[in-house]
């Protein structure tokens, strides 16, 4: 049963996996719930705090949003393979 369950699991389990870890990277309000001091704000919650009252500085507002989106472009990329093969499996 595992030598069949396990590596038809795989693809599937990665796209789990990838959903999951971009919500959890994403999820804002948990983030700004957690955050008590300026130490440990994280990006999510930086980017929300750059909009003032007068307007927001877009230049690092842009590169801030690229380095949030680095992590998960690594990820992607690393797993493309096993995330395509799941995303077919799903619409067998």
């Amino acid at each position: 049963m595992f030598k069949v369950v396990l590596p038809m699991s795989k693809s599937i389990t990665t796209v789990i996996f990838l959903f999951l870890f971009t919500d959890r990277w994403t999820n804002l309000l948990w983030d700004m719930i957690v955050s008590k001091s300026d130490s440990t704000v994280t990006l999510n919650v930086l980017i929300s705090q750059m909009f003032g009252p007068y307007g927001t500085y877009p230049g690092p507002m842009y590169a801030a949003s690229v380095l949030l989106t680095l992590p998960l472009i690594i990820l992607f990329l690393i797993f493309s393979k096993r995330f395509q093969d799941g995303m077919q499996f799903t619409l067998k």
